[in-house]
């Protein structure tokens, strides 16, 4: 392909990929900070088909373009979910176009579990990624050196925590394509100026036996989820015996 082909294609593209079972507000809160970055950018949604697909709320996601419409994104942005990061790895489609896109990308991302799929892409090899908290382990076996931050980069990867992490780390993402004075507008016109209640997370107390016991309690590490995550990676063995259930 020449570099005049991708430039008049994909120049300045950012792909957020649309898969089914994503976490809506992965992929919204980083595309409502990223969509402002026009007209330097251009950010869109793909996915393998054009059509309506479930978050893992009772939301329907429709992809506006194609992956072979976008094949060599400037950005890639790539949310989680619960089983959905899983559903997408065991896709042979989803983990060719991350793997060919993120070679000539100039910057690769991720919100949340995202990060697995990018791990599970071989993407994250012996690399410092985050994710959220309860799939931190997942993270480490399949290659990556977790680190508990809110975002991590590392070269053109940048890594974000749980969910509202996203928007934090698009906002950085944000001033480092433009300006800092952009990205705080951008936070400005969102309102991005979190309060939570009282009782917010003390992230000094969480340590990894705490997250397990918090992961048990939300039903993230039980049988059932263990079971349905073992089945859907029965496709990919080799990412399943890592995870040594």
């Amino acid at each position: 392909m020449s570099n005049q082909k991708r430039d008049n294609a994909t120049e300045k593209t950012i792909a957020c990929l649309v898969f089914p079972g994503l976490t809506a507000l992965d992929l919204v809160g980083p595309l409502e900070v990223l969509n402002c970055l026009t007209p330097d950018y251009v950010a869109v949604t793909v996915g393998e088909r054009i059509e309506a697909m479930p978050c893992e709320s009772k939301l329907r996601i429709t992809p506006e373009k194609t992956l072979d419409e976008v094949p060599t994104p400037h950005i890639l942005l790539i949310p989680g979910g619960d089983f959905g990061p899983f559903e997408a790895i065991v896709s042979d489609r989803l983990m060719n176009y991350i793997q060919t896109a993120a070679e000539t990308a100039e910057r690769v991302v991720s919100v949340c579990s995202g990060s697995l799929v990018l791990a599970g892409a071989g993407l994250l090899k012996n690399r410092q990624a985050t994710t959220h908290w309860a799939a931190a382990s997942v993270l480490e076996k399949w290659g990556a050196e977790y680190v508990k931050a809110r975002w991590v980069e590392d070269g053109k990867f940048l890594t974000a925590a749980g969910v509202s992490a996203g928007i934090e780390m698009a906002l950085y993402l944000a001033a480092q394509l433009t300006s800092v004075e952009k990205a705080r507008l951008i936070q400005a016109a969102m309102e991005y100026n979190p309060q939570p209640p009282n009782w917010g997370i003390n992230w000094n107390q969480l340590d990894r036996q705490k997250s397990e016991e918090l992961a048990q309690a939300l039903s993230y590490n039980s049988l059932k989820t263990t079971f349905m995550i073992a089945k859907i990676l029965f496709k990919r063995p080799d990412l399943l015996l890592k995870l040594a259930f």
